[in-house]
């Protein structure tokens, strides 16, 4: 029996196809968000695939036929983030010990996406952490309507607070830069491109200009302590409800209240359009930034619970932003 092989996608489409369409049938009974996530993410990679453009590699069985699907990133900056799905009866921790293995065995791996809590069988996260990967989570918070939102003291925090608009964007990206300096994790999770500035207008592009639902200016808010250069801000998007996509911090400005300042203005203006409920993304390990949310009032949503497996050396090796972003 002949052992199993890697294939590029690109070679097989329509063994692709069918893992994906699999995997969004088994997403099917998770619970939402879960499954909305779930379902959104296999079709993108679906359509992707049909175009050509999906970054991938197949696991081809003893039978000839695809038993699992991975993808990454096209811009291979770092090493490569995996997304990956596995054929009915296939998501074993043998089969996912294999296909991890001949995808190192390609090139590095810096972690593998977890999206949801039941996303993947015990075995599968078995062979991760038996790859030494260490499993990081994201978990949703969620700020409920009935509750009040705390007072706010305009003269505790420094700074000139404001709504943001599309002309500040060059500020923001230099914002982002400065805040996510020295946060290898964060920088794990999220970098495509390795030049800081590069990489910061990538992400206020994605989350301004349609990566992320649609943006909502009038919920997004900022402080300046310096004309032009942005201490702090929020970015709140629509995309299934409120989301406070960004709450960030200069590491300069940071224990000065600025984080809960415009974190509670967002809020307000969330609750004075009459939204739904609002809710934010938290890292495991954030402590300082779970404690700011937790504070105000947000609660945990344990229906949207995920993660990724990450290489601790793989991390490490990270470079540091420099200083100016």
């Amino acid at each position: 029996m002949p052992a199993p092989s890697l294939v590029a996608v690109a070679s097989a489409p329509s063994e692709g196809l069918r893992l994906l369409e699999e995997a969004a049938r088994a997403a099917g009974s998770a619970p939402e968000p879960e499954r909305v996530w779930l379902e959104e993410s296999y079709a993108g990679r679906a359509a992707l695939l049909r175009t050509g453009e999906l970054e991938g590699a197949l696991l081809i069985g003893p039978k000839d036929e695809g038993v699992a699907l991975a993808w990454w990133d096209t811009r291979p900056a770092l090493p490569r983030r995996l997304g990956w799905c596995f054929g009915e009866g296939f998501a074993t921790r043998a089969v996912a010990r294999t296909f991890l293995e001949a995808l190192s065995r390609e090139a590095p791996i810096l972690g593998v996406w977890d999206p949801a809590e039941r996303a993947y069988p015990d075995g599968v996260r078995e062979a991760l952490a038996s790859r030494g990967l260490e499993r990081t989570l994201r978990k949703d918070l969620v700020y409920p309507l009935d509750v009040p939102l705390p007072g706010t003291d305009p003269a505790a925090a420094p700074g000139s607070l404001r709504p943001l608009g599309p002309a500040d964007a060059p500020a923001l990206v230099r914002l982002l830069g400065r805040a996510y300096r020295t946060n290898a994790v964060d920088r794990a999770l999220f970098v495509v491109d390795i030049d800081p500035v590069a990489e910061a207008r990538r992400s206020v592009d994605h989350l301004l200009y349609g990566g992320v639902g649609t943006w909502r200016p009038s919920a997004s808010f900022g402080v300046e302590v310096e004309a032009g250069r942005l201490a702090a801000a929020t970015l709140v998007n629509e995309f299934h409800g409120p989301l406070i996509a960004e709450v960030v911090t200069d590491p300069k400005h940071r224990r000065q209240g600025l984080a809960r300042r415009v974190l509670l203005e967002s809020l307000a203006a969330l609750r004075r359009a009459g939204a739904a409920r609002p809710r934010l993304v938290v890292t495991e390990g954030n402590d300082g930034a779970e404690r700011l949310y937790r504070s105000v009032g947000f609660v945990d949503d344990l229906s949207a619970v995920g993660g990724i497996w990450l290489d601790p050396d793989a991390v490490a090796s990270i470079p540091a932003y420099p200083d100016e972003a």
